[in-house]
């Protein structure tokens, strides 16, 4: 997948987050925010790749979490690993 002219300017991380452990999770992203848990910031690539998805409106929510809607697509998250991976071994030019 490739993505031209996206901008990610207006993402916000929350580094030292709670509220991915409310999720059982350690990182969650609900559209432009990124919540990362403590000692959990190598999932931030990962979490700026369901900024990309939620941006090109490929996620609805298919369940509720801790009374947060949430998106468990295994489709969705392997795309996540593969496109975050990807982004770590890219070079910036």
């Amino acid at each position: 997948m490739q993505v031209r002219s996206l901008s990610m300017e207006n993402v916000t991380v929350h580094y030292n987050s709670l509220k991915p452990s409310r999720l059982k999770a350690h990182a969650y992203t609900k559209g432009t925010e990124i919540h990362v848990a403590p000692g959990q910031e190598k999932h931030l690539p990962h979490e700026a790749w369901h900024v990309v998805q939620q941006m090109q409106g490929r996620v609805s929510p298919t369940r509720r979490i801790a009374g947060e809607l949430v998106n468990d697509s295994g489709a969705l998250e392997r795309e996540a690993d593969l496109m975050g991976a990807k982004a770590l071994r890219t070079e910036v030019r």
